[in-house]
């Protein structure tokens, strides 16, 4: 079962962990996906824990999305974290359970800065470190960029792109009373009532990195879209848009 908070509160990067809370929170050999914010700046953080207590992942901003990549060790109860570019930037947490969240603070040593911060856990993925997406075909950056781009065409209306990028019929797309979208020129036609602008306010706020994936399948947001992988190698396509 996902579990998908709707409530941030402030921690830090790094997480302090009781033996019981890593348990809990963190699973040898998966990913875990975090919302909060560092400071007063919304983000979301994924952390995948090795056999030996290593841990690397990624920190996103949401005003750039730019993945900003950590490595670090658990030490029993605390996680250490270090930025793997700007090595002066470092996380030391701690995390409480329930809810399984982690606290701490993140400190730039080249300016003396410290900023509080805040993730919350909601979701784990089970899978290799280095390919996060390979029941797709796919890299992470090949799938992200996908994602990414089906996210800007809903936004934009590029019904072309989106059209040649669905697989058909798409069910559960339109009001009751309307027909199943079952190709392209039907799907272009009824475009804005399943685009609707409620839906798009929605997506407009997702991540388009660090994705849920289940079954083959990877999820923007609260599963507003997902997207699998095509027979042709590194091509993807939108299964389902839940409205």
């Amino acid at each position: 079962m996902i579990f998908h908070p709707k409530i941030f509160c402030p921690i830090v990067f790094i997480s302090c962990f009781t033996l019981a809370a890593r348990a809990q929170v963190f699973e040898e050999g998966s990913w875990t996906d975090f919302n909060g914010s560092i400071g007063n700046k919304r983000c979301q953080a994924s952390l995948y824990l090795f056999k030996d207590s290593t841990v690397k992942g990624n920190y996103v901003y949401k005003s750039d999305s730019v993945k900003q990549r950590v490595s670090g060790y658990l030490h029993g109860n605390i996680l250490l974290l270090t930025d793997s570019v700007n090595k002066k930037i470092a996380f030391k947490g701690m995390v409480s359970t329930p809810p399984d969240e982690l606290q701490g603070t993140l400190t730039d040593s080249s300016t003396g800065q410290t900023k509080m911060f805040g993730l919350y856990s909601i979701s784990s993925n089970s899978g290799d470190y280095g390919n996060r997406y390979a029941d797709l075909g796919g890299t992470e950056d090949e799938v992200e960029t996908f994602v990414r781009t089906a996210k800007r065409a809903i936004l934009t209306g590029d019904k072309q792109w989106l059209a040649t990028h669905i697989q058909y019929p798409v069910l559960r797309v339109l009001p009751k009373g309307y027909p199943i979208v079952k190709n392209a020129a039907l799907f272009i036609k009824y475009f804005d009532q399943i685009f609707t602008p409620k839906f798009k306010a929605k997506i407009k706020k997702d991540y388009t990195t660090n994705l849920f994936t289940k079954n083959g399948a990877v999820m923007l947001g609260d599963g507003e879209i997902w997207v699998s992988g095509t027979e042709r190698s590194k091509d993807f396509v939108i299964i389902a848009i839940n409205k």
